[in-house]
Parts: structure tokens; sequence; C-alpha cells
């Protein structure tokens, strides 16, 4: 079983009990475990210089900012899938084709020639830019409701998987950049495919 694969059935057993008010939605579950391995990162690079971020440690397959870039990549284009998801569900206007390059940019707020400067940027620029970002998608995403968990998100394949794997994709796959070897900070679990 995949590292998310088991975070859907937690997620999922977690709430088939009668749970009372208070508790977190589903979606907020779900983000709850990608901000986890977010601070599990956040904590694991402290103090790092940009220097030594550029160098790649004994067994790790690629620097660090390297790795930022890539998890900042994927953070901000599961974003925008899933943000024009929800546009168009919640619209009643949802296509299964790719947005286009402008309907990105509009929804991220950041155009490809931001991103590729951000992207050549040092360690602390990244992570300013990811302190600034993560809080947006938590605070954006945790109003899904149960129903909208399950309406279709077209990203690059052919299969439009629902928008709970886009949200599960969010921490597998921050885990499986961040730290191969160990599926990233605090997920020595199953891997993340």
């Amino acid at each position: 079983m995949t590292l998310q694969e088991l975070r859907h059935l937690a997620v999922t057993l977690a709430h088939s009990f009668d749970y009372a008010q208070t508790q977190p939605t589903p979606a907020q579950h779900i983000l709850s475990q990608y901000h986890a391995a977010y601070m599990d990162l956040q904590a694991a690079i402290l103090g790092l210089s940009n220097d030594d971020a550029e160098k790649n440690s004994s067994g790790r397959r690629m620097a660090y900012t390297k790795s930022l870039c890539h998890i900042l990549g994927a953070d901000i284009g599961f974003t925008a899938v899933v943000r024009y998801a929800l546009e168009g569900h919640r619209a009643g206007s949802w296509k299964p084709e790719q947005m286009s390059d402008k309907d990105e940019t509009r929804l991220v707020g950041i155009s490809e020639e931001e991103y590729k400067t951000l992207t050549r940027s040092p360690l602390k620029d990244m992570l300013a830019y990811h302190r600034k970002f993560h809080p947006e998608i938590i605070s954006d995403f945790s109003g899904i409701t149960d129903s909208e968990l399950n309406l279709p998100a077209t990203f690059w394949e052919e299969t439009r998987f629902p928008i709970q794997h886009r949200l599960h994709r969010y921490e597998a796959h921050f885990c499986a950049t961040y730290h191969p070897n160990r599926q990233g900070p605090g997920c020595d679990r199953a891997g993340s495919q």
C-alpha cells in the first residue's frame, strides 16, 4: 500500500465514526497530513546556509534547493489544478480539459517567468515564498466539502482523479521528493506513487 493510499484510508476510517461538529472535516484532515510534512521539512532545514543547501549530502539524490524547487513546482501546480476544478464545479461549468497557461497564472498569482526566477533564487528566497504560499493552500482548501472531495480535477494525466486525490498528492509528492529513501521527513511509511 502506498503512503497516499494509507493516508486516504486514515481519513476514511477517522470519518466513518460519529464525530462531534468540532472535529476536522476530511479535507482538513488531509491538509493536516500535508502540513505536518511541511513543518518537518522546515525543522530539518532550519539554519541551513544557502551554500550548504546547494550541496548533495550523502544519500540524497539532489541538493536541498533542487528538492525545494521541485516541491514548490508541485505545490503551485496542484494548487492551480484544485482551484481550477473547484472554480468550475462551483460555477457549474467544469470541463475535463486542462486549464490554459493564462488560467494557471491567474489562479496561483505567479507567471512562468516569475516562477523561473523563483526557482533560480537562493534557498532563503524560495523558503520565504513557500512560507507565504503554504498557508494560502491550507486556508483556501480547508473549506472543501465532503461532496467536493469526490469531484474530478484535471492535471496532465488522462485519468480525472478526484479532488481528494489531488489533496493527498501534496503530502505524498512532498515526502517522496524531500527524502526518497525514507519517503520524506516523518514519512518512513509505505512509498508514495
